[in-house]
């Protein structure tokens, strides 16, 4: 397979990735509702979003092989993190969609889904690995973000949607009360990968008919 095929496949996992990430985000259980690891959605939106995770990973190859050089060593520190970051979260997505429901069950009282965890206990270990993947994935996000707005290459506006997707949604997870601005966060997201995707897709087709005028001479 060719790099430049590898990235064309790519492009088609973002877009699928970002599409997954747009549907699921209104029908995301609000992790700030008590028994919201109860409610049927909870696992079903969780496994959506480990293939999401598990697209992106794919598709996140393809995003920096297309502008390896212009992007440069902060490009490389971001694609690493941000591919790190979300292969972790594909068993991350599957661990809350199996475990979440089933520690929620041996509740007496409806408790929401990170209260399930007491921080001091045996399980504090498993919040302090979600918080240190929420940082490398932020990470990540708002580099790839801003390198590829930087390199011009594949579309700016593309680039700006995952930095500021990535930010409104951790705004709207940890302020109490906004939980909507998660699900504005997650679709600017689903968005920003869908388009960069698409422009990633799109090369080989735009390379050929640049070459058929030539090619008639």
């Amino acid at each position: 397979m060719s790099t430049q095929t590898l990235i064309r496949w790519s492009g088609l996992a973002l877009v699928i990735a970002g599409l997954i990430y747009i549907v699921f985000q209104p029908l995301h259980p609000a992790e700030t509702d008590p028994g919201a690891a109860l409610n049927p959605l909870w696992a079903v939106v969780h496994y959506a979003v480990a293939v999401h995770h598990l697209l992106v990973v794919v598709g996140l190859v393809g995003l920096y092989l297309a502008q390896a050089e212009p992007i440069g060593r902060l490009g490389l520190i971001g694609f690493i993190a941000a591919l790190l970051a979300n292969a972790y979260w594909v068993g991350g997505a599957i661990d809350e969609a199996l475990f979440y429901p089933y520690l929620a069950a041996q509740q007496t009282t409806p408790t929401a889904p990170f209260e399930l965890f007491d921080p001091a206990g045996p399980l504090g270990v498993y919040l302090l690995l979600v918080l240190a993947a929420l940082v490398v994935w932020d990470l990540g996000s708002i580099l790839t973000g801003y390198t590829t707005m930087r390199a011009g290459v594949l579309p700016r506006w593309g680039g700006l949607l995952l930095i500021v997707g990535n930010i409104v949604l951790n705004v709207g997870a940890f302020i109490p009360g906004i939980y909507f601005v998660k699900i504005i966060g997650g679709v600017l997201m689903g968005l920003a990968y869908a388009w960069l995707g698409y422009a990633l897709w799109a090369q080989k087709s735009e390379a050929r008919a640049a070459m058929q005028p030539q090619m008639a001479k």
